[in-house]
């Protein structure tokens, strides 16, 4: 996960990454030893604990790698600054004929349009 001077306790993130590096504590400290689980009766063997390296561990290493994807992809949109999200919010928005006729009825929007050479004159006029 990314170091951070921040740490917020109700984060899940923060939460999993605390786990992850207890779990890989308390392996350490239990090895060729039974690890004792207080909600059972019988601890964690060597099959146990070879499944928790094998399977739980890299789980939650994906998880935290994925999570540090998603941040740096959010951190990237958001410094490539106001102008390029709000373009991209208004190009994943497709408005229907109503707004299309409200933009073109406005008389900025239409000569917009014919300064870009996008409207023909006469052409979106409600008549």
């Amino acid at each position: 996960m990314a170091v951070s001077t921040f740490h917020d306790a109700s984060d899940p993130f923060v939460l999993a990454d605390k786990a992850l590096q207890r779990l890989l504590q308390i392996l350490a400290a239990h090895r060729q030893r039974p690890l004792l689980r207080r909600w059972i009766d019988h601890p964690y063997g060597e099959e146990e604990i070879a499944l928790l390296e094998e399977e739980v561990i890299p789980a939650l290493l994906r998880l935290r790698e994925r999570v540090d994807e998603i941040d740096a992809e959010l951190q990237h949109a958001y410094n490539r600054g106001y102008d390029d999200r709000q373009l991209d919010i208004e190009e994943r928005q497709v408005p229907g004929p109503a707004a299309a006729g409200l933009f073109l009825s406005n008389p900025g929007s239409r000569r917009q349009l014919l300064r870009c050479g996008l409207l023909q004159s006469g052409c979106g006029r409600q008549g």
